[in-house]
């Protein structure tokens, strides 16, 4: 009987961690440091968005793809961290579509922002006045970028979008946002033909054609 209990609960636990392989796509690393004390709130019984700061003290941020109350975090919430001027990194998790409107706006400490592969929307004026950023990357999954999100964004160098200029010209980019486009790098995996901005993978880092 006591090998059959213990069988059962086995099975239990396995169903259990497949559930959650299943649900979201969106397991937290192993090995990961997070940054505790973040504030969430739901969207729904599954999701919820980043919406500030709450208890954490780091000024690197970390962000959990599922927050302790076990939602999958799927967005950062308009003017989560604005003016947030110390904030020197943000680590977004791959779940994230979303970036609200003025989310980091004024956060000078920023140096560079990368978005997560999945996300489809930056809001307007997102990054307005983050005048430290100098690199940003950009997935091909996004499809619009508000008015103003990278307006005042003075020492934006690199804009790396993962995709091509089809790919770029399916996205509705907002007016004000010359900041960006003036420095767009689009991806390419073999060396281009034209005179164009490309971008490669080399080694984990972008380089240039």
């Amino acid at each position: 009987m006591k090998k059959i209990r213990y069988l059962s609960v086995a099975l239990c636990v396995l169903l259990l961690m497949l559930t959650c392989v299943a649900c979201g796509g969106g397991a937290d690393e192993p090995g990961v440091t997070y940054t505790e004390g973040l504030r969430f709130e739901a969207l729904d019984a599954d999701t919820c968005a980043l919406v500030g700061r709450g208890d954490a003290t780091a000024t690197e941020l970390i962000v959990p793809a599922v927050s302790p109350e076990g939602k999958r975090v799927v967005g950062v919430a308009a003017n989560a961290f604005e003016n947030e001027a110390d904030l020197t990194s943000v680590r977004l998790p791959a779940t994230v579509v979303t970036v609200g409107g003025r989310a980091f706006a004024g956060c000078t400490g920023l140096t560079s922002f990368s978005f997560p592969d999945k996300l489809t929307e930056v809001g307007a004026y997102a990054f307005s006045g983050c005048s430290g950023i100098r690199q940003l990357y950009l997935g091909s999954a996004l499809r619009e970028v508000g008015d103003g999100a990278f307006y005042g964004c003075t020492a934006l160098a690199y804009a790396f979008f993962r995709g091509d200029a089809t790919a770029f010209g399916g996205v509705r980019v907002g007016s004000g946002n010359s900041a960006m486009t003036s420095v767009l790098y689009l991806y390419s995996d073999r060396r281009p033909t034209d005179t164009g901005r490309y971008w490669y993978y080399s080694g984990g880092q972008f380089k240039l054609w």
